[in-house]
């Protein structure tokens, strides 16, 4: 796995032992704090490789997972598989409860209300939703950088956060660390509603479906604006 984290302080211990320092010509200095440090390698030092924001090898990945990103989205079994995960409807999302809604994909007022009434797995097949995808990647591979640099402490303690809900963890960084449970039970109410998440916490995870179905009710009797 390759990690790009703020340069606090070199790490001498850590030995680089990837192909990607052969790659370029010589074995790359791990740059992280020892916290951090310490906490990705753990007793397997070879697997781990820590590279700078700003390097010509983290430049690389990037390319590379775009790259990565394009080749699976011309996958049709990839894709096919993709489909067969995404909850377009709220009906769907109600009855399985898993899966891809439009809510966990950020997909939001009037383009989420044609999604979840107009689109469905055909859709995911078709050229112009592979472009979509592919176009939301090269977003996230800019974002994926900031989160490190700004929310490194989040990226320690929740990794399985920061792959899943990025835009939550750049938008609500607090509610992240306060209120963990509510992101990975109801990611669509800390999006739609997170001054109700950090003011009454208690009232989401009771009573979720009020939140949703009556919002207005709750933020007018609470006072929450």
């Amino acid at each position: 796995m390759l990690f790009t984290l703020p340069s606090q302080g070199r790490v001498k211990s850590i030995k680089a032992s990837l192909l990607l320092g052969e790659r370029f010509g010589e074995r790359s200095k791990c740059i992280a704090s020892k916290r951090e440090a310490l906490y990705f390698v753990n007793s397997e030092p070879e697997f781990i490789h820590y590279l700078p924001v700003s390097s010509k090898e983290s430049q690389f990945i990037n390319e590379q997972t775009i790259v990565a990103n394009r080749l699976q989205c011309d996958r049709n079994p990839a894709q096919q598989e993709l489909a067969d995960w995404i909850r377009f409807s709220s009906k769907d999302a109600e009855k399985y409860r898993d899966g891809l809604t439009t809510a966990s994909m950020e997909i939001e007022g009037f383009s989420g209300w044609v999604v979840r009434n107009f689109y469905s797995k055909d859709n995911v097949m078709k050229k112009d939703f592979r472009k979509k995808g592919l176009d939301k990647i090269k977003q996230e591979v800019l974002k994926y950088s900031n989160i490190v640099l700004k929310y490194s402490n989040i990226v320690l303690k929740y990794p399985n956060i920061v792959l899943k809900y990025p835009n939550i963890v750049l938008k609500y960084p607090n509610i992240v660390l306060k209120y963990l449970n509510i992101v990975l039970k109801y990611p669509n109410i800390v999006l739609k509603y997170p001054n109700i998440v950090l003011k009454y916490p208690n009232i989401v995870l009771k009573y979720p479906n009020i939140v949703l179905k009556y919002s207005n009710i709750v933020l007018k009797y609470l006072n929450i604006s």
